[in-house]
């Protein structure tokens, strides 16, 4: 069973609107993560030492296109990894947690940019707007919301019900058999 096979049988005809809504989530997300770093790598010198907001948004966004990456290789190579076991270690260490870790950061970013976007965005961040012409606030907020709408639709496809892998799909004559519990 592959995982494209799997999203077809429980998504049907909607399963191509799911892959484009999933692909659009990336680069959405991709792109408002390259805004906060345009914003950030733009600190006025002296604000910060080594501008170590700029190494940690480039750091998001890098971690972004690594998790894409692990995403396409867990899709391409489900029935392998849940053959071997592996679907949970791959799930949990190269994409939910990264994935989390990117949301949690974006999120504690946000304080400052509300500090400072208003009336301080160029002073502070030593620009008005960033190279997708919206100021620090806007893009954080924005890629927040992306992270956790992705988040969210990650979230519903592992609970899918009929899915044979979330909780719906572990129901053997009423009982959950935890050998299926997503694995």
């Amino acid at each position: 069973m592959s995982y494209f096979k799997n999203v077809n049988d429980v998504l049907g005809g909607a399963s191509m609107a799911f892959y484009v809504l999933g692909f659009s989530a990336f680069v959405t997300t991709a792109v408002f993560y390259w805004g906060l770093h345009s914003s950030y790598a733009n600190i006025i010198e002296g604000g910060f030492k080594d501008n170590i907001f700029s190494h940690l948004t480039a750091a998001v966004f890098w971690i972004h296109i690594a998790v894409g990456f692990f995403v396409i290789l867990d899709a391409m190579y489900y029935k392998k990894l849940i053959e071997t076991k592996l679907q949970v270690f791959v799930q949990t260490f190269f994409i939910i947690g990264p994935g989390s870790f990117n949301t949690l950061v974006v999120a504690s970013l946000l304080s400052t940019s509300i500090l400072y976007s208003d009336s301080y965005n160029a002073i502070f961040f030593g620009l008005q707007t960033n190279d997708i012409g919206l100021n620090t606030f806007e893009t954080n907020l924005a890629a927040l919301i992306c992270a956790c709408l992705s988040n969210a639709m990650m979230l519903a496809l592992i609970f899918l019900p009929g899915s044979g892998t979330g909780v719906a799909g572990a129901k053997i004559n009423g009982r959950v058999d935890a050998n299926k519990l997503f694995f």
